[in-house]
């Protein structure tokens, strides 16, 4: 099981992160994220501290993009890696322009 079937479980996972959270000191401005997402048993803790993380350095947010790949299922005409950074580079110009 990656992902619970009830929003009360998630809620869990997800009070169990935030209460595990460390004080961060960074002077770091996220422009985009890279975050895992094998289920939250095995990084959720991970993804959660990089969206909190984010959230408090960030509140101008307006836009986001999930990139993620088929692992189980072959897409015909899906995005080459190419075009999938260029998106990417595209999003994060638009940010700082």
């Amino acid at each position: 099981m990656f992902y619970p079937d009830s929003c009360s479980e998630i809620k869990h996972y997800i009070d169990h992160f935030n209460k595990e959270m460390p004080s961060l000191s960074l002077d770091v401005v996220p422009r985009a994220l890279i975050v895992p997402h094998a289920g939250y048993i095995y990084s959720g803790y991970t993804a959660n501290l990089a969206y909190h993380y984010t959230a408090l350095k960030r509140s101008d947010i307006e836009r986001v993009v999930v990139i993620g790949p088929s692992h189980r299922v072959y897409i015909a005409g899906g995005l080459p890696l190419p075009f999938l950074r260029r998106i990417i580079h595209l999003v994060v110009r638009s940010k700082s322009t």
